[in-house]
């Protein structure tokens, strides 16, 4: 269940809007400023952050300017009843998703919150498939190593080990994308019916290049017809998520 942070002095906006986010599967941890809002970003992840304007804690946007210092990457949804050029312009310099006034529609509130949860979601794991991608490196490195050091040792085929590797840091990265996926469609919006399809392709993509970068680094010290083969696949992916 995706986790939402709500800070809203007017108790019964608090209370209402919270209980809406609820019924529409979200986790939501309602406090009353910017004070207390602060306070749970330093206690716990969220997915994504509502926020009045004017209410304590929050003068000069001084809690919404501290989301990206404590928990970076996360989008925040301005409500307010007091619009103004000069917050909406100060807005556009920190990770405002959108910014509403009240009363607010809550379908159109609902559909930036799929959004902002489904962007985090996509950070998190592009954040995981960097990690992984420099493990594969790292592993490939050593294999290399052993390779030189001592070619008489006994460690199995050396295109085997590759290929395994190779394959299993590739596979976590498609499944993880396939889980953000899963959990965007799970719980959009009909207004939102394109999200997934447009923002997916993206991470893949860049997973991919990076496979067949390293393939390309890699090919003189592993020349197989295994490995011609498993770029052959990847190049062929790659360009099946160019034409979608």
């Amino acid at each position: 269940m995706k986790k939402i942070l709500f800070a809203e002095d007017d108790e019964t906006s608090r209370l209402s809007i919270a209980r809406l986010l609820e019924l529409a599967g979200y986790e939501c941890i309602a406090v009353c400023d910017g004070v207390a809002g602060k306070a749970a970003l330093q206690a716990q992840e969220f997915d994504c952050v509502i926020s009045d304007l004017n209410m304590q804690g929050n003068s000069d946007l001084e809690f919404i300017r501290s989301v990206p210092q404590i928990q970076p990457g996360l989008s925040v949804i301005v409500v307010t009843g007091y619009p103004s050029v000069e917050t909406a312009v100060a807005s556009l310099k920190l990770p405002v998703l959108a910014y509403l006034t009240k009363p607010v529609k809550f379908e159109e509130l609902k559909k930036h919150v799929c959004e902002a949860v489904f962007r985090h979601a996509l950070l998190r794991q592009f954040n995981k498939t960097r990690v992984g991608l420099e493990e594969w490196r790292s592993d490939l490195a050593k294999l290399v190593d052993e390779l030189k050091e001592s070619p008489r040792a006994s460690m199995g085929d050396p295109v085997d080990v590759y290929v395994t590797v190779t394959y299993r840091n590739i596979l976590a990265s498609l499944l993880g994308l396939r889980t953000v996926v899963e959990q965007s469609l799970s719980i959009r919006t009909p207004e939102q019916p394109n999200v997934s399809q447009m923002e997916t392709p993206l991470l893949l993509i860049e997973a991919l290049r990076d496979a067949i970068a390293v393939l390309e680094k890699t090919k003189d010290s592993f020349r197989s017809r295994d490995l011609g083969d498993l770029r052959h696949r990847l190049e062929e992916l790659l360009e099946t998520s160019r034409e979608r």
